[in-house]
């Protein structure tokens, strides 16, 4: 996670094992909201343990959420680009 300081103030950085979360304050409006930057395990075995952080990462009800990263999870096993549907 990257940041101009004289942009944005980044407070209560959290490190996780497939996240990396803070609350982001933009300096010329004020507007703050929890950033978290996730990387999500490519090993199925690892998947429930990687929803299991990101459910505790979601902050309280109404609070303003940005979540992105590569969650490496897909819907159906033919949106792959690849043909192994494992």
């Amino acid at each position: 996670m990257l940041w101009n300081s004289n942009f944005v103030d980044l407070q209560n950085i959290s490190i996780r094992r497939f996240s990396i979360s803070a609350t982001v304050t933009l300096i010329d409006s004020n507007i703050s909201f929890l950033m978290t930057a996730v990387y999500g395990p490519t090993r199925d075995l690892l998947k429930p343990a990687f929803l299991r952080e990101l459910r505790r990462c979601k902050p309280d009800e109404g609070s303003k959420w940005l979540l992105l990263g590569d969650f490496n999870l897909i819907f159906r096993a033919w949106d792959k680009n690849n043909r192994n549907l494992n």
